[in-house]
């Protein structure tokens, strides 16, 4: 075993002993210097062993601190887990180097109880920084190194837990997915059982069988044989428990019921412990009462199937399957044949020709489903698309088992049309997106109305109503201030007034559109100079790098409204003595790309993903309490699209961000 082959576990084992080594070196330090003199060259040696072992060793981060948190030893694949090299790491204190600050106060706090109790940290998973900002998921072991005449160091063991983590949260997805599958069938009942017949989870379609049967109201830790209260019924289904609970998995089709009959298909199969030891069964039933009458009609006569088949509006066909797995179609409706666009003869005589309409992405799931049924002998029910006369079309196949004595078996199938029902789905689903996106804008308005809006006039009616009580007594700085404090509400007032009229325009579809070949230099002097005083007054730098005579075919109103919101956006989130950039550089699709930097206090992932979004509230104060309503970027977003472009943000919280967009250029 070479050195990247050691495991977490070997590893800590070696600083185990290498702890015990410097215990032992402890014990005997004063005794003999001879001894001493050994056990120190022994111990560096161990030591200078070990930081060449951790530092080959690519799979897992080692580093090393002082009890003051700084940084000693970093090793290969610290750098690669945490995105620090060793020189940027080394010197730097843990606490700042990959500690979150919320667990700043904790860390340091266990720091120090480890330097005055020589107990190490406790191994534990933790959430740490990456030098990116971005977070990692690590299981952490500690150990305490103690050389006499050195200062003690901790050495810290990462195993980073990002594809565990990422497995869990599928396996959690994929739990609820399936939770989610079995409470929505409501054809398809499904339970479970302990080895003492008590209920360990049913979905809703037992319970409401169960209320149907034996009109009983069910809860988990009932006995299901007590539920059923007819006592032939409760005889045969402890049967069939039995034989679960004994490890055989077999079906059978029954009649049960004391108020109505009813036909059930069930299932049977034993559940397994890690031991693989039985430790209770499951039961998976479908009711086919109705299937079984069609079933029965069908088979009493020829002349009563026909006259069924021909007044049905769906397809009816007997397929018959050998043992070996061998099919071929025995009936055939004329409804069935003029649904998939087919001959009834050519169907009867060409087994293969029905999977000659079956469309080409559903093929693969409608052949596994028909294997599935013939070898297992179970219901086929199939949800899918075919190809008729060129259209694609929804058909639901559904087919019984019936057992022959000679060991074939029946099939007694239905095929129904679903295409209108399917294509009510969509249009119900379109329907329901346009109705949030209808709501989510209706409560945007209701939001600015009874928010941003009356914001403005409760500081303009504070503002007039103590001058004109007090206006006598108000010194000349006050009225400057007070007018000044207007005239921001006003600025403000306006943007948001303008900024909604804008928005309904657009709603209704009567906002102008005129496109035309534009100097976006001048343009974006023009704006600059107008918000120039904004700007000013929080000392904040704007520059521009936009090459003279650039030219973009934009309509003037719209590509002023998205420079003047996105600029006054990076103004009201930049701190006093930030900086703001403009620049524009060509792409590969002969557009350009608007650029406008700040260094101002930046977003999350959550707040990025937010944004351009009329069902999200995403607006924010500014850095000196500027008001926000978001309604600003909406307008951006339906401008740049307006002229074909895209609009996107890049961010970091602390950083500053970086908002791009796209015009089509005369470059």
């Amino acid at each position: 075993m070479n050195d990247q082959d050691k495991t977490k576990s070997e590893l800590i084992k070696e600083l185990q002993q290498l702890r015990e080594d410097n215990n032992k070196f402890r014990k005997s330090y004063g005794k003999d210097i001879t001894d001493r003199k050994q056990s120190v060259d022994a111990l560096r040696e161990s030591e200078a062993r070990f930081r060449n072992l951790f530092q080959e060793v690519q799979s897992v981060s080692v580093q090393g601190y002082g009890t003051d948190g700084t940084t000693k030893y970093w090793n290969l694949a610290s750098e690669q887990l945490y995105g620090y090299t060793a020189q940027e790491a080394i010197g730097q204190n843990l606490l700042d180097l990959i500690i979150p600050s919320e667990m700043r106060e904790d860390v340091a706090h266990a720091m120090k109880n480890m330097a005055e109790t020589g107990q190490p940290i406790p191994s534990s998973e933790l959430s740490l920084m990456r030098k990116d900002g971005s977070r990692v998921s690590v299981f952490s072991s500690h150990t305490l190194i103690s050389i006499p005449g050195h200062p003690q160091e901790l050495f810290c063991i990462d195993i980073d837990l990002t594809e565990r983590k990422q497995a869990e949260e599928a396996l959690k997805k994929s739990q609820l997915l399936l939770k989610s599958s079995i409470e929505s069938q409501r054809n398809t009942i499904l339970f479970s059982i302990d080895q003492e017949y008590k209920y360990l989870y049913f979905n809703k379609a037992h319970s409401d069988a169960m209320k149907f049967a034996y009109n009983t109201d069910i809860s988990l830790g009932m006995n299901i044989l007590d539920c059923i209260t007819s006592g032939a019924d409760r005889k045969a289904a402890k049967e069939n428990y039995d034989r679960a609970l004994k490890g055989e998995t077999h079906s059978n089709i029954r009649i049960y019921g004391d108020i109505e009959l009813a036909h059930y298909e069930s299932f049977f199969n034993p559940i397994f412990n890690e031991n693989n030891e039985i430790i209770g069964a499951t039961g998976l039933a479908r009711n086919i009462s109705s299937r079984k009458q069609a079933e029965d009609a069908i088979l009493n006569s020829k002349q009563k199937k026909d006259n069924l088949v021909s007044k049905i509006p769906v397809g009816v066909y007997i397929l018959k399957t050998k043992p070996e797995g061998t099919f071929a179609l025995e009936y055939v409706s004329p409804r069935m044949a003029e649904m998939l666009d087919l001959s009834v003869e050519s169907l009867l005589t060409d087994k293969e020709t029905i999977f000659k309409a079956i469309h080409p992405d559903d093929l693969d799931g409608f052949a596994t489903l028909n294997q599935e049924g013939i070898y297992l002998k179970r219901p086929f029910d199939w949800k899918g698309r075919v190809i008729v006369k060129g259209e694609v079309r929804w058909l639901h196949i559904t087919s019984l088992p019936q057992q022959l004595e000679s060991g074939d078996i029946l099939w007694h199938g239905l095929i129904v049309d679903i295409t209108k029902q399917m294509q009510n789905e969509a249009e119900i689903q379109l329907k329901n997106e346009e109705l949030i996106n209808l709501n989510a804008t209706k409560d945007k308005f209701f939001s600015i109305i009874a928010h941003d809006l009356r914001s403005p006039f409760n500081s303009f009616l504070g503002l007039t109503e103590i001058m004109s009580e007090d206006l006598p007594n108000l010194t000349m700085p006050q009225l400057q201030e007070m007018i000044a404090g207007m005239n921001k509400s006003a600025t403000n007032l306006y943007r948001l007034l303008e900024n909604l009229l804008n928005w309904s325009q657009i709603q209704k579809g009567t906002i102008p559109f005129n496109p035309e070949e534009i100097q976006i230099g001048l343009v974006t002097g023009e704006i600059i100079e107008m918000i120039q005083e904004q700007a000013k007054n929080k000392k904040i730098k704007i520059t521009t790098e936009i090459p003279d005579g650039l030219v973009v075919f934009a309509d003037s109103n719209m590509l002023q409204t998205i420079i003047r919101n996105l600029v006054s956006n990076a103004i009201k989130y930049t701190n006093k003595g930030g900086r703001i950039s403009l620049s524009v550089k060509s792409s590969s699709d002969k557009n350009i790309v608007i650029a406008i930097q700040d260094t101002g206090i930046g977003m999350s992932r959550e707040m990025v993903d937010n944004l351009f979004r009329i069902d999200t509230n995403a607006n924010r104060k500014g850095t000196e309490g500027e008001p926000s309503t978001g309604l600003g970027l909406l307008l951006c977003k339906e401008f740049v699209e307006k002229h074909g472009g895209k609009i996107w943000v890049e961010s970091c919280e602390g950083k500053g961000s970086t908002f791009y967009f796209t015009f089509p250029s005369h470059w």
